[in-house]
């Protein structure tokens, strides 16, 4: 681990962003949030599947735009692809990754090259992180709306 990434994780431990993060018993996502488009969506577990679907295609397409414009130091689109990312990642209840969008959006403006590769990385890993727990839950919804398992 470099000396800026040691820095940026004490930084973000201070606002405890970085609470529990390799803790995996520790929810990366709320909940509520897969609750509420569960809800919108008639509570048929399809519609949450095809949400969470979406969202795994499109963010490794957001997380390669923001890493190429980072590489061709294209701040405007790194901080378009990262606030999509931001948006969609708290409607899926990512909050997490949310705010280290939010984050990255605005060290985009005045931080060194070396901060932003170091931020983009630690987002990079957060979002894998969620990715694996947004299909643990898919099954999850998918698993409780079997007839065997309704109450």
């Amino acid at each position: 681990m470099s000396v800026r990434t040691k820095a940026l994780r004490l930084a973000l431990s201070q606002c405890n962003l970085m609470k529990n993060i390799d803790d995996p018993q520790v929810s990366l996502i709320d909940l509520t949030a897969l609750q509420e488009i569960y809800r919108v969506g008639g509570n048929l577990p399809e519609f949450l599947v095809e949400i969470i679907d979406c969202y795994l295609q499109e963010a490794p397409k957001l997380l390669s735009a923001a890493r190429e414009a980072l590489a061709q130091q294209d701040s405007r689109t790194l901080k378009r692809s990262v606030h999509t990312l931001r948006s969609s990642s708290a409607t899926v209840g990512a909050m997490t990754l949310a705010k280290l969008c939010e984050e990255l959006e605005a060290l985009a403006i005045a931080a060194s090259q070396a901060e932003i590769i170091d931020h983009l990385q630690l987002l990079e890993s957060e979002y894998y992180r969620v990715a694996i727990a947004l299909r643990q839950e898919c099954q999850r919804f998918i698993n409780a709306d079997k007839p065997e398992n309704r109450g």
